[in-house]
């Protein structure tokens, strides 16, 4: 595997520099070889092996926009790259980059990156105007994904997901619909999608429910606990009161009729004062 960002020491500074184009030559940048032998296994094959550009010292990525190439440069420099907020496009496209020169670490911070942008405020209340605004951007992200990527991509399972989660506020787009009128990988992968999610809904329902009822029968028990609690205490409360009238009667046994009569009479008033 190739090593990781940054690229900040001398050695890689001081290298010679590539010259790099892009979007069929209209987009130029120079990097520092070693950055580029450093993060890439393909880039530095062509440049280190018998291909033109170890010979030319350039390497041409016609196909590639040139927002796409800064980006994906700049990571090489210092592990991230810049995008605008809420974006979505500009994740896939250098992830596909990232896939294609194999750099692990930039293909994963560009899944957590369209990840997190998927998971924007928006989309949760979807009557709102962002949320209509994103729509046709979000298609725009499944068309791409699908035309650029491989099955089994991980990037694809996030897309789907989404897709599946979100599918009644993207069906609102025309695009959309006739996205899924082509039927093909994305069509069959939405369904296959639906239905993983629709048992995992089952699933976390189920376990709610689970808990719910756990619960409610916890609570029971506990009212059931107390209750007989405040039974018991009635109870010990007559028995104390029991044992008062057993101890007047046998102090009553051992005293002269007067004393006795007059220690029961007190016994009994405190009896009846304790119930």
């Amino acid at each position: 595997m190739a090593s990781e960002p940054p690229s900040n020491n001398p050695t890689i500074l001081s290298s010679p520099l590539i010259a790099v184009t892009a979007a069929n030559g209209t987009a130029h940048f120079s990097v520092h070889s070693a950055t580029l032998l450093a993060h890439s296994p393909p880039l530095n094959c062509a440049l280190t092996g018998p291909w033109k550009e170890s010979t030319t010292q350039q390497i041409d990525l016609p196909d590639w926009d040139g927002p796409t190439v800064a980006r994906f440069l700049q990571y090489l420099y210092i592990a991230t790259y810049s995008s605008e907020p809420h974006t979505l496009l500009p994740h896939a496209q250098l992830y596909a980059l990232a896939d294609y020169k194999d750099v692990p670490g930039l293909r994963q911070l560009t899944l957590t990156r369209l990840a997190q942008a998927l998971d924007a405020p928006h989309w949760r209340t979807p009557n709102n105007d962002d949320a209509a605004t994103a729509t046709t951007d979000a298609v725009d992200l499944i068309d791409y994904v699908y035309a650029h990527t491989r099955s089994g991509d991980t990037i694809r399972t996030v897309v789907c997901r989404f897709a599946v989660k979100q599918l009644e506020c993207l069906m609102a787009c025309e695009d959309m619909e006739a996205l899924l009128s082509k039927g093909g990988d994305f069509t069959i992968e939405l369904l296959r999608m639906a239905a993983v999610v629709a048992k995992e809904e089952l699933a976390a329902a189920t376990t709610a429910a689970t808990t719910a009822a756990a619960t409610v029968n916890a609570q029971r028990a506990a009212g059931r606990a107390v209750g007989q609690a405040n039974v018991d205490a009635e109870r010990i409360r007559l028995l104390e009161a029991r044992v008062q009238v057993l101890e007047a009667r046998a102090a009553a046994a051992v005293m002269s009729p007067a004393a006795a009569q007059r220690a029961a009479a007190d016994r009994m008033s405190n009896v009846r004062r304790r119930l």
